[in-house]
């Protein structure tokens, strides 16, 4: 946490030496293996994650450390083998929602960036079947967004065709919204921004219709976790007297 980075590893490895028959072991490897990961050696994390799941295939996080790993074979090139391991890893973590919820966020852009907006669409929507918690709602809207930001209004009327659920339908309509305000009919796309906020004021989307309404340009995944909404919150101005 401190930084010291070079020092943590070689501490890691003295705990997988002497603890080779304790979960501290298996979370020291994925540990590890995240750390090459966020600094940039994706092919340094694979053998922390490859021995992980080798040595501790019954540890509790090792559905966790497996979506890891797909993210480093994705760092690598290997899209393609991620696309084939996914199901298995999405029916192995029947009951972590937690795993489910990122592996459908993740695969959503590894298909977006195939240009599969409908198999990436499709993630999404399995994806808010496990959600459970405001910030994992967020992350799969936010996942939605970055899929659909560039999609024209014939792949919106394609994923349409596939009849997707009423909660799915409000990304498209929030689409179709942004497409009329490119095209400069603005009273038509705030008309559809109000509606779809009456319609669906809990909705993960909520924060970026008001905002939309308001005039404010749809925020990006990144300016969105910087700035989060949460929707749930009350604030209260109190008067004061005295001291």
């Amino acid at each position: 946490k401190a930084g010291k980075v070079s020092t943590a590893i070689p501490l890691y490895e003295r705990i997988i030496q002497n603890y080779p028959n304790s979960a501290i072991a298996a979370r020291s490897l994925h540990t590890v293996g995240n750390i090459y990961l966020a600094q940039g050696q994706p092919e340094r994390a694979l053998q922390y994650y490859d021995y992980l799941l080798y040595t501790y295939p019954r540890w509790s996080g090792v559905n966790m450390a497996r979506l890891d790993r797909f993210r480093a074979l994705s760092a690598t090139g290997k899209k393609r083998q991620v696309m084939r391991d996914a199901i298995p890893l999405w029916e192995a973590s029947n009951g972590q929602p937690q795993v489910r919820v990122n592996l459908a966020a993740f695969m959503a852009g590894i298909y977006g960036g195939e240009g599969d907006i409908d198999t990436g669409f499709d993630w999404v929507a399995a994806g808010f079947s496990a959600a459970r918690t405001p910030e994992e709602n967020k992350l799969l809207s936010q996942a939605c967004l970055e899929l659909l930001k560039n999609t024209n209004e014939a792949g919106i009327q394609r994923l349409y065709r596939k009849n997707p659920s009423d909660f799915m339908k409000v990304f498209l309509d929030y689409r179709l919204a942004q497409i009329d305000m490119d095209k400069g009919q603005q009273d038509t796309a705030r008309n559809r921004y109000r509606e779809l906020l009456s319609a669906h004021p809990s909705h993960p989307l909520a924060p970026e219709l008001q905002m939309a309404l308001r005039g404010a340009p749809p925020p990006s995944a990144d300016t969105t976790r910087s700035a989060a909404i949460d929707p749930g919150r009350i604030g209260v101005l109190v008067p004061l007297n005295g001291t």
